[in-house]
């Protein structure tokens, strides 16, 4: 129900392996002082406002059926924890994917991504930053850009070159 939206959480919210096929609109304005656990539904979109919501911790919301993204907020997003979208449809990201900071780990393995933002050099990821699995022939220049804190992982993709900006 939109009166959901009121909730305000100390700990976690795990609602992992229901049946969910979407949230409510009003999904961005609970407040979660932990991590969410939305992984094993059924959910093909997230609400518009979705990276606008206070999690505390991690996101968890792979094996899920998504297949875009909502766009980040003018002010950019960020994900205090880790952010696993792995195991989805996901063909693209939207285009302001790369004013998301995300202080953990970026999980984007074993989707279906063609092409990356050509913004995605202003992405900042603390942790490792997965995209295996994708199908992804090239990056964009401004990829040689990306604040990656840990490892970053492209393999199983289809590249048979790198941009300039690589070396």
């Amino acid at each position: 129900p939109e009166s959901i939206s009121e909730l305000k959480i100390r700990g976690d919210c795990d609602l992992s392996r229901n049946n969910l096929g979407n949230l409510p609109g009003s999904w961005s304005r609970i407040e979660i002082g932990g991590d969410l656990y939305l992984q094993e539904n059924s959910l093909a979109a997230l609400p518009d406002r979705f990276f606008e919501m206070e999690v505390a911790g991690s996101v968890f919301v792979h094996k899920n059926k998504l297949e875009e993204l909502p766009e980040m907020p003018n002010q950019g997003a960020l994900i205090r924890g880790c952010l696993n979208l792995s195991d989805n449809e996901l063909m693209s990201l939207c285009t302001s994917f790369g004013s998301l900071e995300v202080v953990g780990e970026l999980d984007l393995r074993n989707n279906k991504i063609l092409m990356l933002p050509v913004n995605i050099g202003m992405l900042k990821v603390g942790g490792d930053l997965w995209l295996s699995g994708n199908q992804l022939a090239t990056v964009p220049s401004s990829f040689a850009q990306i604040q990656v804190g840990g490892r970053l992982f492209l393999a199983r993709n289809s590249m048979s070159a790198l941009p300039d900006t690589f070396g």
